[in-house]
């Protein structure tokens, strides 16, 4: 089976021979060295993130889009404004996303790892769509002190953008009353599941981070009971599952298609506010 270094490096060949075709393709007969003879182009950053809802846009932003599967994760090359990019899909989960933090540093060693992706909210004042970029990680219902990420810049309420902590918890967050609780022990505010993964293998590894999150669902809003079963660990429909929970209870499709339009446009703001932070990451933007 392939390692998920392998894939990941893979990823960015496979979009850097595409971008090569492209160029011999535009190049009226001039000799050009292919993507191929070349090395592999080592992307500055690496974005990972638990499911692909969550930057489906980032992926639509991508040029020479180039994807792999290796091991239990998805790799997709491509380039930014003409800057090699890599994207990981880790999975749902504190252990996949420390997983897929360490075989892109593995492939890479890049010079910035985002970790992106959805938070419920916990913090009553901010509301769905706002923005958090992570002052530190706490990891719920342990002692364990917060990592700290190193993140210096002040919030902006007027464009809906906080800084603070936030929390990794070990399952979704669904009701409003668990959400209060989460929040009086924590302070935190949002709550997410992998980020803390993705920092423990940064720390480890002395790679810097930053964690970018949206509010797909904040701190007054209960989630559906059925958002527990019918998602697996890819994010991918357990169909079984989501014909029970309709059966079960009808009126439960309706939650779920509200719940997907949702994080629909929480990934249209999500992309748009990473694309707006990565030219202050890339040594220099073309």
């Amino acid at each position: 089976m392939q390692s998920a270094s392998q894939a990941a490096m893979d990823a960015v060949r496979g979009a850097a021979q595409d971008s090569g075709k492209a160029s011999d393709s535009a190049a009226s007969g001039q000799a050009q060295t292919t993507a191929d003879e070349e090395e592999t182009p080592s992307p500055a950053i690496v974005i990972i993130a638990a499911l692909r809802i969550e930057i489906a846009p980032l992926l639509a932003s991508l040029k020479h889009p180039h994807h792999v599967q290796g091991g239990d994760f998805v790799f997709h090359g491509g380039f930014w404004k003409g800057h090699p990019v890599a994207i990981v899909e880790s999975g749902i989960g504190l252990d996949r996303a420390r997983r897929a933090t360490h075989a892109a540093i593995d492939a890479f060693n890049p010079q910035w790892i985002i970790s992106a992706g959805f938070a419920g909210g916990l913090d009553p004042s901010l509301s769905k769509g706002s923005l958090i970029l992570a002052e530190n990680v706490q990891l719920y219902g342990t002692t364990q002190p917060a990592i700290q990420l190193g993140l210096s810049m002040a919030s902006e309420p007027a464009n809906k953008i906080f800084t603070g902590s936030i929390v990794t918890v070990p399952q979704i967050i669904r009701t409003v009353k668990e959400k209060q609780v989460v929040f009086e022990n924590t302070g935190a505010l949002a709550a997410e599941m992998e980020t803390w993964g993705v920092a423990d293998a940064c720390r480890t590894r002395h790679c810097r981070m930053i964690s970018i999150r949206v509010i797909s669902d904040d701190a007054k809003t209960n989630l559906p009971p059925e958002i527990l079963t019918v998602s697996g660990p890819t994010g991918s429909v357990r169909a079984g599952a989501l014909v029970g929970a309709i059966l079960n209870r009808p009126g439960s499709i309706n939650d779920l298609w509200s719940l997907r339009e949702s994080a629909l446009q929480s990934s249209e703001r999500l992309s748009a506010f990473v694309q707006s932070v990565m030219p202050m990451l890339l040594p220099s933007v073309a």
